[in-house]
């Protein structure tokens, strides 16, 4: 079930350095299936929506003038192991941090130096992590 869209909306607490900022607009996705439905919305242009994770490499200097969409989805699974490699699936909402200390636990090496880093598992593409 999709979350309701809210209207101006405080961001002070979604960016990291904490300016002052509304959304226009905003939605909350707990579910990756409920972005189907956040994609036919009329509220939804390609041109602005913004998909916050968790604010660590975004800086809301003034209202934002569209649709947010917080992902706020978790999940992470082993898909497939293979000649010693392992596939592993991780919701965009997921903390990157939580991410790489759920593979360690696991006996899993490679993310390991990449742990502290702020953000979100979904955010991983855009940001600087390694």
């Amino acid at each position: 079930m999709r979350q309701p869209i809210q209207d101006q909306t405080d961001l002070t607490s979604s960016n990291t350095l904490g300016p002052k900022s509304k959304a226009q607009k905003f939605v909350t996705l707990k579910h990756a299936d409920e972005l189907r439905d956040i994609v036919r919305l009329p509220e939804f242009n390609r041109d602005t929506v913004l998909l916050l994770g968790g604010g660590s490499n975004i800086l809301l200097m003034e209202d934002y003038a569209g649709l947010v969409v917080h992902m706020e989805n978790k999940g992470i699974r082993e898909i497939e192991r293979s000649d010693g490699l392992v596939d592993i699936e991780a919701q965009a909402g997921e903390i990157w941090h939580d991410f790489v200390l759920h593979t360690v636990g696991r006996g899993l090496s490679g993310l390991e130096n990449l742990s502290l880093i702020p953000g979100t598992v979904g955010a991983s593409p855009v940001q600087n992590i390694g």
